[in-house]
């Protein structure tokens, strides 16, 4: 089960010049989408983040929340490098999913850098993974 928080049109214009200024319209859908996660299980969230992709094709744009591979609460467990590796792997099956979609998909999770656990946000299209940022804080470090 999961809960669409919105899908709705954002407006991006454009101008043409034929003998006067035409404003056109173009509408890019974007879904944010919360999928029901379990604390620590990377698997199950993975398969949900899936079933949610695949039911919003039509959409250019697919946002989830922060962490959500992982699920923000995870406290200690981000520094287990068993949990850093189950969403490494569920990030690749998500990946490969995205293959065949045509849509940017940004998704939350634990990267570790140095040793350092950050909370970034990951974005894929077509297959690969075409960018990161993380936030400024480490995720063990955030105050929830």
């Amino acid at each position: 089960m999961f809960f669409f928080r919105n899908s709705f049109h954002f407006y991006i214009h454009t101008t043409t010049t034929v003998k006067s200024v035409v404003m056109e319209y173009k509408f890019t859908r974007i879904t944010t989408a919360t999928p029901a996660i379990k604390v620590a299980d990377c698997t199950h969230n993975s398969n949900e983040i899936i079933s949610i992709i695949n039911k919003v094709k039509d959409s250019e744009i697919i946002l989830f929340p922060e962490l959500c591979i992982t699920s923000c609460s995870c406290g200690d467990l981000f520094a287990q490098q068993f949990l850093l590796e189950q969403a490494e792997e569920a990030l690749e099956n998500i990946v490969q999913t995205s293959n065949c979609i045509n849509s940017i998909i940004v998704i939350g999770m634990p990267i570790k850098t140095g040793n350092k656990v950050y909370n970034c946000a990951v974005v894929v299209y077509k297959g690969e993974v075409i960018g990161a940022t993380a936030k400024n804080t480490p995720a063990t470090d955030e105050q929830r």
